[in-house]
């Protein structure tokens, strides 16, 4: 027996299936070169009709809707499996074959192969009542089959350079752990681990085992692994049988827990596994989605079984069988058997996720194969180390809270940038690399390169404060150096047309520059209408520039309420607690906004297939800060890291956040980390808003909608 079915939700958007991992133009020119599946019965392909177990489907009714004809191949389905559906989604000719079937020999293994074994669990004690082929057995399956792998693929020039170069771009699948609970713990026969342990230990042993086991697959070359959670175990028609109709909500409970508990370890070992690309798929937010809405979707009936041998809602007690009844209308039941769905139920659940809807699967990627990033100290990952400046952020206590622990990368931040937290939710494995680091080089730039530098401008003399800065148009130029690598190789006509470009920039013109608190330049004689249009001209030609190098789908972000940061604050306190905003330069950042909006319609208007997108940072602060407390902030005046005492005087000092400074204890309760830059916190709530926000917070569409668009 295997837990409910409906993993076929695990289906990605297929326009964005290859790029999950591929990752660069590679994911616009190939499909994976193999695909290998582990799990139980919600993707056996045929494996237990091989061995002794009473968990077997090879025989009618089971496959009555199977293509090609009516067939039980012992899937436990009247149809087809979650891979199935993929696999043709993807353009296999072939289903992936069963490990055990006497034909899946010799290079057939090069395409996939399937481990899945009906009844099998994290744990080996799991299903044990029904034989089935462990987790760890099915491990030493593919170890097998890796084996002839290593032995045939590199020793074949023809095709492939070596078997890790096959195994690395495979994709697999690992959908386990129902079993754990419905034929282990909270199987009708009490098991030995239910006498002796608590849930919450049960739950420990999975995810510990599951850790080896996944580093075991990963130890064995595989890179990209789809791993899916439990989904709502305790609603499925066996368990609804044994609960007066009801779903089992200690099941639930458990499945919840462990489901917790598995996005943390998806997360720990992206981590800490060099090159690995895990994704977790929210198979239980999925469906219970799915069931809230069952006949939007034209089914009638989510509670019982199409295939029954029992009358009312007894008929999902026992399995599928030659004597069962077999509902008249497939197409209206979500479940086929006890615990399967049908045909219909995959297919719905296939294109409701190729129409986009990517909520549910973490870290998920786009259709971006690489990510540009033009900007200042908001999104500056690190270039300023290596140049002559003032504006340097490689010292404590900057990146105190970095991901992985306390080290100071040169962000501008307590820990990430908006284009870190973009990256994370869109599945990068890693972030963008600032253009100067020594090790973007070669093949590495395929993926995207940030050339954002601290203290930077639209207008080339800005942040001459800070002496040492790359402005908009030296990144640019910088940009032009990378292109020249992207077209010596096969990439660059997919690459670039379907990159995103970030573009960060233009506070520093008000802040450093027009503001400045020293008179720096000429252009702080005109009025800041002139000012302004300075600004807009000068973008207006290094987007267009951007454009003419091949960049279509450009974010640009407006300028945020500059006149509101603790430094501004702190020159401006008029006896008021923490300082007042200076008016002004918000006046001067809603006229450049202004005129941006209506730069970026006129650029997509008159340049041919650009999708320029128009980021109101400057809303989306705002509305941040008028709510502030409802985000969970206590503090929106002055900066966490301060020099001097008091609210007025801790942002004063423009030598920013320094080693000597005081640190707040809870940052996450602090909107700005310093005196111009905000916290990981705040900048997470940005993100957001530029990932899934509205048109409010992105025009004409947000960043996931681009992808796409």
């Amino acid at each position: 027996m295997a837990a409910y079915a409906n993993f076929h939700v695990l289906l990605l958007p297929i326009v964005s299936f290859a790029s999950l991992f591929l990752g660069s133009c590679l994911a616009l020119e190939t499909t994976f070169p193999a695909t290998f599946v582990f799990g139980d019965s919600l993707v056996d392909a045929g494996n237990n009709n091989y061995i002794a177990t009473i968990a077997k489907a090879n025989y009618k009714p089971y496959g009555i809707d199977f293509p090609g004809g009516a067939r039980p191949t012992g899937r436990f389905y009247n149809g087809r499996t979650i891979i199935d559906i993929i696999g043709e989604e993807m353009g296999l000719k072939d289903y992936i074959p069963p490990y055990l079937a006497p034909t899946t020999i010799g290079d057939v293994v090069l395409g996939g192969v399937n481990y899945a074994s009906g009844g099998a669990g994290i744990l080996n004690d799991t299903g044990a009542i029904y034989g089935p082929i462990t987790m760890d057995a099915q491990l030493d399956n593919f170890a097998n089959t890796r084996n002839y792998i290593i032995s045939t693929v590199n020793g074949n020039d023809s095709s492939m350079a070596s078997s890790i170069n096959l195994l690395g771009k495979a994709v697999f699948f690992v959908l386990m752990g129902s079993n754990d609970f419905i034929a282990n713990y909270f199987s009708p026969v009490p098991s030995f681990l239910k006498k002796k342990i608590s849930m919450e230990m049960f739950v420990d042993s999975m995810v510990s085992t599951f850790r080896l086991q996944l580093t075991r697959l990963y130890d064995m070359d595989a890179r990209k692994i789809v791993v899916a959670n439990i989904g709502p175990v305790g609603c499925i028609p066996f368990e609804r049988a044994f609960n007066d109709g009801s779903c089992r909500d200690s099941m639930n409970n458990a499945a919840m827990l462990f489901n917790e508990k598995l996005k943390s370890l998806i997360m720990e070992l992206n981590s800490n596994l060099a090159e690995s690309k895990f994704v977790y798929a929210d198979v239980y937010n999925m469906f219970s989605q799915f069931i809230d809405n069952y006949q939007s979707y034209g089914f009638e009936n989510y509670t019982t079984s199409c295939c029954k041998t029992f009358p009312g809602r007894l008929r999902g007690l026992l399995p599928c069988n030659p004597i069962a009844e077999v509902c008249s209308d497939r197409s209206k039941y979500v479940f086929w058997d006890e615990a399967h769905s049908t045909d219909a139920a995959n297919v719905i659940f296939a294109k409701k996720l190729l129409d986009g809807d990517a909520n549910d699967i973490y870290p998920m990627n786009t259709t971006f194969p690489a990510t540009f990033v033009f900007g200042d100290s908001l999104v500056d990952a690190g270039n300023n180390n290596y140049i002559a400046t003032l504006a340097k952020a490689n010292y404590a206590p900057n990146g105190m809270d970095f991901p992985g622990g306390a080290k100071s990368t040169g962000r501008f931040s307590n820990g990430r940038t908006v284009i870190d937290i973009i990256g994370e939710q869109l599945g990068l494995n890693a972030y963008i690399p600032p253009y100067l680091a020594p090790t973007t080089v070669g093949d590495v730039v395929l993926r995207g390169v940030n050339y954002a530098s601290g203290g930077s401008g639209i207008l080339n003399d800005t942040g001459a404060i800070f002496v040492g800065r790359i402005n908009l148009d030296a990144q640019i130029d910088n940009f032009a150096k990378t292109r020249k690598y992207i077209i010596s190789t096969a990439c660059a006509n997919t690459l670039l047309r379907e990159a995103l470009f970030f573009v960060v920039i233009g506070s520093n013109d008000f802040i450093a520059n027009y503001y400045a608190p020293i008179p720096l330049i000429p252009l702080r004689k005109v009025t800041p209408e002139v000012f302004v249009d300075s600004m807009i001209s000068k973008l207006r030609l290094q987007l267009t520039r951007l454009y003419g190098m091949d960049a279509r789908k450009i974010a640009v972000a407006n300028v945020g309420p500059v006149g509101c940061i603790p430094f501004e604050r702190s020159t401006n306190h008029q006896n008021t607690p923490g300082g007042s905003c200076k008016d002004s330069m918000n006046n001067a950042t809603v006229l450049f906004n202004t005129k941006l909006k209506s730069l970026i319609k006129e650029l997509n208007s008159n340049l041919v297939d650009s999708k320029f997108v128009y980021g109101d940072v400057y809303n989306i602060f705002a509305h941040l800060v008028d709510n502030y407390q409802s985000y969970g902030f206590e503090n929106y005046t002055a900066s966490c890291c301060q020099i001097l005492p008091g609210p007025v005087l801790q942002s004063l000092l423009p030598c920013r956040c320094s080693p000597t400074s005081i640190v707040c204890t809870n940052r996450s309760k602090y909107v700005f980390w310093d005196e111009a830059h905000p916290t990981d916190a705040t900048n997470v709530i940005v993100a957001q808003k530029f990932l899934d926000g509205d048109s409010t917070d992105m025009y004409p569409m947000n960043i996931r909608q681009l992808s796409n668009a």
